[in-house]
């Protein structure tokens, strides 16, 4: 039995520590951006030796994890080629390098009703196109088929797509020769001034080209997968005239031909005829599927359509990757905008464009533009992909930059897999950056390396590993027992193996899938040489511990029993011999102080006789014990622990008197009785036993715990939808003092999310209500409440107070100001946001350091070193919150909270001189790295989470060079509005422009005025005033009006109608007057004032208010 325990206990103390093997994605480093990790920065690993580009996340990808996975092919000037699966934390699924010359088009493709990974591959220096082959791999990775074109053409490297009907569609370049005697030799280029319409400059006489000139000449094929056969095949120069290109005539040579249509992508519709993206041309065409006729083009000198939006709709210039629009029952077109050829290149953004197309009245409209904040400038390449959830993602093709936006545009995830500084140089490439939903199934063995100590282990495809079991034994053919469980980390998980640890020479790994199947099994390695390892000798299993692999021969379970008995023999001699020993030198009594501490801080129930009797003896024994520990370096917390369980916390307590200059005086106070030592043996009130028992009694919080949080000072910054269930959780956890601030009342609209509150209190203060809920659910609690804003002048005073505080507010002047007065106080700080559906948890200055101390936790301005665009940001009432959204995030701070307060000491010396056995000895805490935490409600997975950078070197507040300290905060010279760009309400317009609720409401029903309410569709459905026209505001007056005057809710050239603009507050109607006036109709567009809010306080009072 001893032998059994002292193996617990060295299992204990052993316990290995989990690390991120590989190189994790960065988090908007600007030293990645500056090129200081190198022109291509990649994820090197132990157990395999394959690579893969780490990436920046400039917005994590986490909040548009959908369950796909980024499908990316990086080559160019600074990388070896290659094809690369990325999880949504940047983590490497797979990758390839392994075909001749350079790859293109990595995607996932359907047929015959299976997935198959495809790509292009081979020469792609032959005139800007490519020499090469298409690949399709199965779900392992295995190579299925091999397609290239007929009859003997170049397979090109721009399109390769797969039909429902088992057909691929790819493009050809061949050179041939043709008569250009009518082409000039350097053709206009046309130049797009600042603002639309486009006009060309007028073009000057210019010598033409040579009679027998060569050309790059397009074509596609339809081709049978299967078989081979050739089904359809369309050659450019059939049917489009040369002098249609915008590409000028370089060289006309058969060794250097004039690319002068240049094909890049290709799709049929269920019509059977094919949309086909030009990209010297400057047009997208519609190929008749029988005859090969071009039945329209979409831009281009020989634009079909009418253009609606100015020019913007039929205006692109180098375009790639035409696609009918998903759901759009071809009705819209999507395509990557350059904005740029290799010989225009004025405008230095490209973005992504979708077209509404009218084919009965052929007429385009501009629906949607997806342009990055950094203006990303590709002059080649690019992809545009509508996701299944309506999403758009965008890849950059000449940079390495792959986003995500929302339908209206918002950019929602950005990464990078090039320093932004290098962007346009060519150093890193991709031509399409895709997602797709993929299950990879490896016929590969797992791979398991074992280095300096620690076990990496891996399997190169697989995306249905969620842990790995380790198993050891004595040889590589033996039977293999278990050794632990991880869960896995990355693409590589690391193992660190504790030095006291026992292993067996042979280590084996096996991958388990979400339900702890085994998938696989990896070849056993060695760690004998490089590890103390113990041969055959019996493992410790624990509780729980699945005995599968627990089959030991005959001959080694008796081997074992001998080592077992040898061992327990030589324990019990060397037992007894240290008790003999210790009780020959030191005598017993040595050892019974601790034991009275140790019985009265865990409240062990002593008989009645016993106690009564020994009371006295044992009350003395212990003010001794403390007097020597102090001596000895027993830490102050410990110390106050002790004195907190022993109850001694009023005046005259033995903290205070018998503590004198940090020394124990030796002597109970002398009011202190031996009946008064009988009634406070018990740490906690009889009460507090009963309310905290059931979180008491586990392991995470015990004793030490409950004490830890009834000492705790924690101040809850807003009682809102996040500070509600926090201050629930936390005052029904049991912390001693709980601070409320907020200085706003209870309203209505609060009701559905901020729980604390109710509609009998509607119009209290905030801080009062929860106040008075609080003390309902837990009165043992000390609630201290503040009833108004935080402000920079008082922040610092406020925080001093407490131990730990929690950013509940819901805007970024607020997030940054609470960030610096805990940077400065030393104070952590637990900060959560939520919106709509979606919420952040980051737990900030953890640990809690001073500025320069890079040892710190991040703060906010790490985190952010710059607040969004203030137009960005919304409030609750502005873009909506589902209230179990914020809850989540409001009970998360609250558990963070509860472990920041109630983590363990690390253990010290003094452990061993108190007689401790190893299971009581407080693990030594690992500091982790800082992550966030994301919440998506209708996401799947729901909760994801991003490594955080640690301080900022440059950081305004922690930093060594901080700028803002305490002198600054308190003075009020920092003004967080103006540093965040808060915007106040909208007022643009003149008097004049305006017009009351009131007055609108007595106008003539005669249609001779028209109603324009620019909020959301979703908002118009709620309510809406008869006869308006909804024309939701777009952020963009020109997008806007576009739209406007696309479905004639305002007349490009006025109809005699005066137009009035209503919305829910009345700022974004403000708006959309001033874009009328100031483009169409002046002085004809009027702004009902005080928007929908005012016509239910002037008109109807029967108006929903929401």
């Amino acid at each position: 039995m001893l032998w059994y325990l002292s193996f617990a206990c060295l299992a204990f103390l052993g316990l290995p520590s989990f690390l991120l093997a590989h190189e994790e994605a960065l988090y908007r480093s600007e030293e990645y951006n500056a090129g200081q990790h190198g022109e291509y920065v990649e994820q090197r690993f132990v157990s395999t030796n394959v690579t893969a580009p780490r990436i920046n996340f400039m917005r994590p990808y986490g909040t548009c994890d959908d369950g796909s996975y980024l499908f990316i092919a990086p080559r160019g000037e600074k990388t070896q080629s290659s094809v690369c699966i990325l999880d949504a934390s940047g983590s490497l699924v797979w990758t390839s390098n392994d075909y001749h010359g350079q790859a293109y088009n990595l995607q996932v493709q359907e047929y015959h009703g299976e997935s198959y990974l495809t790509f292009w591959a081979g020469d792609n220096s032959v005139g800007g196109h490519g020499v090469g082959q298409y690949f399709m791999l199965d779900q392992h990775y295995n190579l299925f088929r091999t397609v290239t074109a007929a009859n003997g053409f170049p397979t090109d490297l721009h399109s390769f797509g797969i039909t429902p009907a088992g057909t691929a569609l790819l493009t050809i370049y061949e050179v041939i020769q043709a008569d250009l005697s009518a082409v000039p030799i350097k053709q206009d280029i046309l130049q797009r001034p600042p603002k639309r319409p486009i006009s060309r400059p007028v073009n000057k006489p210019l010598p033409l080209g040579p009679e027998k000139g060569f050309v790059w000449d397009s074509l596609f094929q339809e081709i049978d997968i299967e078989t081979g056969e050739l089904l359809f095949q369309w050659r450019a120069s059939d049917h489009f005239d040369y002098q249609q290109s915008y590409e000028p005539i370089a060289s006309a040579t058969e060794e250097k031909s004039w690319d002068w249509f240049h094909l890049n992508s290709v799709v049929k519709d269920n019509a059977g005829n094919y949309l086909i993206c030009i990209r010297h041309l400057r047009t997208i065409a519609n190929i008749d599927g029988r005859t090969g006729v071009v039945l329209w083009q979409l831009g281009g000198k020989f634009n079909s359509f009418k253009d609606l939006s100015n020019s913007a709709a039929t205006q692109f210039i180098g375009q790639h990757d035409a696609q009918w629009g998903p759901g759009s029952n071809y009705s819209e077109i999507t395509l990557f905008d350059n904005r740029a050829d290799w010989t225009y290149h004025d405008e230095q953004v490209s973005w992504g464009t979708r077209v509404h197309v009218d084919l009965v009245n052929m007429t385009a409209t501009l629906v949607a533009e997806y342009i990055h904040p950094e203006h990303v400038y590709s002059v080649s390449q690019g992809s545009y992909q509508t996701l299944p959830n309506g999403n758009v993602l965008l890849g950059y093709g000449n940079n390495g930059v792959v986003s995500e936006f929302a339908p209206n545009g918002t950019l929602l995830c950005d990464a990078y897999f090039e320093p932004s500084k290098d962007w346009t140089s060519g150093n890193v490439q991709s031509y399409r950056n895709l997602k797709f939903n993929w299950t990879g199934l490896p016929n590969t063995k797992p791979s398991l390396a074992f280095a300096a100590g620690s076990l990496y282990m891996s399997w190169h495809g697989s995306t249905e590993v969620r842990g790995w079991l380790l198993q050891h034994a004595s040889a590589p053919e033996g039977s293999f027992s278990q050794l632990m469980r991880t869960p896995k980390d990355g693409f590589e998980t690391r193992v660190d193996l504790g030095v006291k640890m026992k292993v067996r020479q042979y280590v084996q790994a096996t991958a388990l899938d979400k339900d702890h199947q085994i998938l696989a099994v990896s070849d056993p390695i060695d760690v004998g040489r490089d590890l103390e390892a113990i041969e055959d000798e019996p493992w410790a299993v624990e509780a729980g511990e699945s005995d599968d692999f627990e089959d030991e021969t005959e001959a080694e379970q008796a081997e074992a029993l001998e080592d077992v008995q040898l061992l327990m023999m030589f324990s019990g001699l060397a037992l007894i011999s240290s008790l003999l020993l210790c009780w020959l030198c030191l005598g017993s009594r040595i050892l019974r102080p601790w034991k009275v501490v140790k019985a009265t801080v865990q409240g062990y129930k002593r008989s009645d006789e016993f106690f009564p009797l020994q009371q006295a003896e044992q009350a003395a024994e212990t003010v001794s014990y403390l007097n020597g520990a102090y001596q000895g370096g027993l830490a102050a917390d410990w110390r106050d622990e002790i004195c907190d369980a022993l109850q001694y916390d009023t005046p005259g307590s033995l903290r205070q008197d018998a503590w004198h200059d940090g020394e124990f005086d030796g002597a109970v106070p002398a009011q202190r009785t031996m009946e008064d030592v009988s009634q406070h043996r018990w740490p906690l009130q009889s009460e507090e036993y009963k309310r905290y028992g059931r979180q008491m009694i586990m392991p995470e919080i015990g004793l030490h715990g409950q004490l830890r949080l009834r000492n705790a000072k924690v101040l809850i910054v807003g009682v809102g939808g996040l500070g509600c269930p926090a201050a629930a959780y936390l005052a029904g956890a049991g912390v001693g003092t709980l601070g409320v601030m907020d200085g706003d009342t209870v309203e209505v609209s609060n009701l559905h999310r901020q729980i604390a509150h109710s509609t009998a209190r509607v119009g209290s203060m905030k801080v009062d209500s929860a106040v008075e809920y609080l003390r309902s659910l837990n009165y043992c609690v000390n609630y201290e409440p503040h009833p108004y804003h935080l402000s920079p002048e008082k922040a610092i005073s406020f925080f001093e107070q407490y131990d730990l505080v929690l950013d509940c507010t819901d805007h970024p002047t607020s997030r940054y100001l609470i960030s610096d007065a805990c940077v400065l106080t030393g104070k952590p700080l637990v900060s959560a946001s939520a919106l709509k559906t979606e919420g952040q948890l980051i737990v900030l200055n953890n640990p809690a350091r001073p500025p320069g101390d890079v040892s710190g936790g991040p703060c906010y301005r790490c985190i952010f070193p710059k607040p969004p665009p203030a137009e960005t940001v919304l409030s609750c009432g502005e873009g909506g919150i589902l209230g179990p959204v914020v809850g989540v995030m409001g009970v998360l701070q609250a558990l963070e909270a509860i472990k920041l307060l109630t983590a363990k000491p690390p253990p010290t010396d003094l452990d061993c001189a108190m007689d401790l056995t190893a299971d009581e000895v407080p693990a030594p805490v690992e500091q982790a790295r800082p992550t966030m935490l994301m919440f998506s409600a209708y996401s799947s997975p729901q909760f994801r989470s991003v490594r955080l950078r640690s301080r900022r070197v440059a950081c305004a507040v922690c930093s060594a060079q901080a700028t803002i300290n305490r002198q600054s905060l308190t003075s009020g010279s920092i003004d967080y509005v103006a540093f965040c760009g808060v915007t106040t309400p909208t007022n643009s317009l003149k008097s004049t422009a305006q017009v009351t609720a009131t007055e609108f409401s007595q106008l003539p029903p005669d249609g001779s005025n028209v109603l324009i309410d620019v909020r959301d569709e979703t908002q118009y459905a709620i309510c809406a005033l008869p006869g308006s026209v909804n024309v939701p505001w777009a952020g963009n007056a020109d997008a806007w009006l576009e739209e406007a005057i696309r479905v004639g809710a305002v007349a490009e050239l006025g109809d005699g109608r005066d137009r009035y603009f209503v919305c829910r507050l009345g700022n974004d109607s403000q708006l959309a007057a001033k874009a009328v006036m100031d483009n169409v109709l002046e002085g004809r567009a009027k702004d009902i004032k005080g928007g929908l809010r005012a016509w239910r306080e002037e008109v109807d009072p029967s108006w929903p208010d929401y």
